[in-house]
């Protein structure tokens, strides 16, 4: 049997009522499954071999990036993130500000993937969603046609 449990977190009844009581959670069995050592984090809530800064509330990693867990994971965030890769296969930097070659291929990669994101969006996004998700594909696709008239 497993130790999985699933807790309804949301505010009304499958009625529609709302709830006047939130249910309380129960924690994960000691040893199994959970807290900071299943994380392999260190005692002051930081990854040992994370590469950031002493301390819980630094806020950045050692190179001046934002903490991971400090960025809201929302749809304009995995655009950017989708729409940043594409430009860095286009114009042939590495992650860590370094060269690296030019790769058209995994830049249409991300291209696509944006587009079918667009497609499999279109009606359940915000005007900022929609019109950030077009500005990208936009300009990826003009850049991506310069770039491979060069090539």
């Amino acid at each position: 049997m497993s130790d999985f449990v699933i807790n309804d977190r949301r505010a009304f009844t499958k009625g529609g009522e709302l709830k006047t009581e939130p249910e309380a959670e129960t924690p994960a069995p000691e040893g199994e499954g959970g807290g900071a050592e299943a994380l392999g984090k260190t005692e002051g809530g930081v990854g040992a071999d994370s590469g950031e800064k002493a301390g819980a509330d630094s806020g950045e990693k050692k190179d001046g990036r934002p903490r991971s867990d400090d960025l809201p994971a929302t749809f304009s965030t995995l655009t950017i993130g989708l729409a940043t890769t594409a430009m860095m296969h286009m114009e042939g930097h590495s992650p860590d500000g370094g060269k690296a070659d030019q790769d058209l291929s995994a830049a249409k990669h991300y291209i696509d993937i944006l587009a079918e994101l667009e497609k499999k969006t279109k009606g359940n996004l915000s005007v900022e969603e929609g019109n950030l998700l077009k500005t990208f594909l936009f300009d990826l696709r003009m850049r991506f046609v310069e770039l491979s008239r060069r090539s």
